[in-house]
């Protein structure tokens, strides 16, 4: 597993509005990129985690995640490309039951 899976995970946990949450966790992350991939997350994670916040990319506080300043000043191009990996994770079979 990558940083890159690692982020668009957690941009799929914050941008899913039927979570009514603002945030996500390392827990929720690693759970779902686990589901997704069939392998442990045990220590990917934290070490992917650390290299996103390091570069503004998500915000971490506590246990908590949020979008980082990075993030929120993306380009049009930037967005787009992300915003079509992060629909594909919400249109996956299993998705609405696995994170709700």
């Amino acid at each position: 597993m990558g940083t890159t899976k690692v982020l668009i995970v957690g941009l799929a946990l914050l941008s899913d509005g039927r979570r009514g949450q603002a945030t996500t966790s390392l827990a929720e992350i690693a759970a779902v990129l686990e589901w997704l991939t069939g392998k442990s997350s045990a220590g990917v994670v934290g070490t992917a985690i650390e290299v996103l916040t390091r570069a503004g990319l998500l915000h971490l506080s506590g246990d908590e995640l949020t979008l980082g300043p990075v993030a929120l000043t993306w380009d049009t191009q930037t967005r787009d490309t992300v915003g079509a990996a992060v629909q594909k994770l919400h249109e996956y079979p299993g998705w609405e039951e696995r994170t709700a």
